[in-house]
Formats: structure tokens, C-alpha cells, sequence
């Protein structure tokens, strides 16, 4: 019997597909956080890289800077970047119903991955 991999069954209980999209936001919470962006969207959320570290359950609004829109967002999961940057990566889950959040070009990479 083959192991169980966390990542295929992770994948299969998300709502929407990832992909990886650069896309330039700003957070804030009661005060702007600053710039960021995002490493891999899906419909629901996206892990990107904060300059500074949030906990898990605290709530901020993310501003797409290529729309303007803007949604609230809570985290998910948070730690360190991977690389030697004093970036944080936090997962985010969206409150809002947004489904077009990411715009087209999350749509057009949502659908080739998903004809792959």
C-alpha cells in the first residue's frame, strides 16, 4: 500500500485550484503593514510574504494593486520565508465571496492547469 502524501491530500480537499502568481498587494490592519505579494493564489486565499509577522486567526484587508480591490482576509497559517529575507509567509483564507479577486490572469493559469 503506497503512503499517504499530505500535499495530494490537501489538494483534494481545496475548493479551488493554487497557482503561482506574483501578484503586488498591500496589507493592513488598523494601520498599513506595508507591500507585499503574493507567492500562489487560489480562489480562497494565497500564501504570500509579509514584511512582518501576523498570527494565526488575526484578520487584515489585502488590496490588489493591479484592480484596486480589496477584501478581508484572515490567517490561516504563518512562518518564517524560506530564503534569508526578513519576510514572514502567511496563508490567507478570504472572508468575502470574491471570486475574481486575482483577475484574469489567475483565471486563464486556473484553467490550463486544470487541462494538464
Amino acid at each position: 500500500m503506497r503512503p499517504v502524501d499530505p500535499e495530494d491530500t490537501a489538494a483534494s480537499q481545496r475548493r479551488s485550484r493554487r497557482v503561482d502568481l506574483c501578484v503586488a498587494v498591500e496589507l493592513r490592519q488598523s494601520q498599513e503593514i506595508g507591500a507585499s505579494t503574493t507567492v500562489r493564489v487560489n480562489r480562497h486565499g494565497a500564501l504570500l510574504r509579509a514584511p512582518q509577522r501576523l498570527g494565526v486567526g488575526e484578520q487584515l484587508q489585502v488590496r490588489n494593486l493591479v484592480s484596486g480591490e480589496s477584501s478581508w482576509f484572515r490567517v490561516a497559517w504563518a512562518g518564517p520565508s524560506d530564503d534569508a529575507s526578513r519576510w514572514f509567509e502567511l496563508g490567507i483564507e478570504m472572508l468575502e465571496q470574491r471570486p475574481r479577486f486575482w483577475g484574469a490572469r489567475y483565471e486563464h493559469l486556473s484553467r490550463l492547469a486544470q487541462a494538464s
